[in-house]
């Protein structure tokens, strides 16, 4: 994980060198986060790019995998993780509605400028090719219309594989629909549920390569907590409240100062709402 980590940081931190990086620089205390507080949606990315010269930002996620799965990329064996997929449209949709980009950058290569060393007490904007202001305009970019997974190898970081998506407005509409639905359960107390005939409280399956509870750690592969509400609330044939889950006895058991009432006033003053319903 460190490895990984360290590996991002250091592309970040040559993309900002090289005058590419639109988004926060390497060392910067939090990285670019964009907000829907309509429907408590985050998104961070990694890096928001614009090549010298170029007029059009686009986002990249990176990506650290094993040499064997990017060689199979590679050999077009296989495509990107799925909920990779997912994570750099969303980051694209709302890298997109921030709409366009005031920079500063050099008129000559196109670089933009940052921000490096200490000049009488503060810190000025230069061209990372030629060290000064003088070259330097103002100019507004377009708004992030595309965006790539950017795959390196742990073994060899100069093996890479990258993936390219465009801006898609009706993916970003299904997932905020979705997620409508899940913060109003929340709001009103009751788990998500909008089926009661199978297996799955959404009707999906639970460890189909399509499912997105495969690989989740409280679902088929854990202690099965969603499964087992979801059959209680099918023998009831009515929802069941977030504080008669499974989970919060599994959390208590774990951490018994673990106290669901908080964590709703926590989540109530991250996005600013006046109360919630228990």
């Amino acid at each position: 994980m460190d490895a990984g980590k360290d590996l991002e940081r250091q592309l970040v931190r040559r993309w900002w060198q090289s005058g590419m990086l639109l988004s926060a620089p390497p060392d910067a205390e939090e990285q670019t986060q964009f907000e829907d507080p309509e429907h408590w949606l985050t998104c961070t990315v990694d890096a928001i790019l614009v090549k010298p010269r170029s007029p059009r930002p686009f986002v990249c996620e990176v990506k650290n995998i094993d040499c064997d799965t990017l060689d199979e990329m590679m050999r077009l064996i296989r495509g990107p993780h799925e909920e990779y997929v997912r994570q750099v449209k969303c980051e694209i949709g709302m890298a997109h509605e921030h709409g366009e980009w005031d920079v500063m950058r050099c008129v000559n290569s196109g670089r933009l400028a940052i921000q490096i060393g200490e000049r009488n007490g503060s810190v000025p904007w230069v061209c990372p090719e030629h060290g000064g202001d003088k070259c330097l305009e103002e100019q507004t970019l377009p708004p992030v219309e595309h965006g790539y997974l950017y795959y390196a190898s742990r073994n060899d970081p100069d093996i890479t594989r990258e993936f390219y998506f465009e801006y898609d407005p009706d993916f970003m509409e299904k997932g905020r629909n979705r997620l409508a639905i899940t913060k109003q359960y929340w709001e009103e107390g009751w788990l998500p549920q909008t089926h009661f005939e199978g297996k799955h409280p959404f009707g999906w399956n639970w460890t189909t390569d399509d499912s997105p509870c495969k690989w989740c750690s409280f679902g088929p592969a854990g202690s099965y907590v969603c499964r087992e509400d979801h059959q209680a609330a099918v023998k009831t044939g009515e929802l069941m409240q977030i504080e008669d889950s499974l989970a919060v006895e599994e959390a208590q058991a774990v951490r018994p100062e673990y106290d669901l009432s908080l964590v709703r006033a926590a989540v109530a003053a991250r996005w600013g709402a006046d109360r919630l319903e228990s």
